[in-house]
């Protein structure tokens, strides 16, 4: 005789549930890790092409003031001996815009947040400093 309601058959009926339902939640679980690696994936994809897309204008950038302040190019030792129809490609001048676009980015995104943001200045005026470039060349009005 069963008696309905009873702990015994209670825990077996909950055991063979769990038991039976194990399977089907790995399969959606794993069906959701998969669709979750898709959608993260085209996320990637779609931020690395807008930061390509940003490099290229940025290298673009590079490009014309050097074409139109040639003198400005010399201030860029590892840019310095690249010619003009070559910039844009070139491993160097993409390295260099990543960082600047990297710089560009950092200081943005710590304009809340002054002692930060000075700091951040101070660093990338140091860095310019080492490198002996003089602000001169860069002044509005000085060509």
């Amino acid at each position: 005789e069963k008696k309905f309601g009873s702990l015994e058959s209670s825990t077996v009926d909950k055991r063979s549930l769990i038991q039976n339902s194990l399977p089907k939640f790995a399969k959606a679980f794993n069906q959701i890790q998969t669709i979750s690696c898709v959608i993260d994936n085209r996320i990637m994809k779609r931020l690395s092409n807008i930061v390509e897309r940003e490099i290229r204008i940025l290298c673009r950038v590079f490009r014309r003031l050097f074409k139109a302040y040639p003198h400005y190019q010399k201030e860029f030792p590892s840019l310095a001996k690249i010619p003009l129809s070559e910039l844009a490609t070139s491993k160097k001048m993409i390295a260099h815009a990543n960082t600047v676009m990297y710089s560009l980015t950092s200081v943005i995104d710590n304009l809340s947040d002054p002692e930060c943001l000075q700091e951040m200045l101070h660093k990338i005026g140091e860095n310019h400093g080492r490198r002996k470039t003089s602000q001169q060349p860069f002044l509005a009005g000085n060509e």
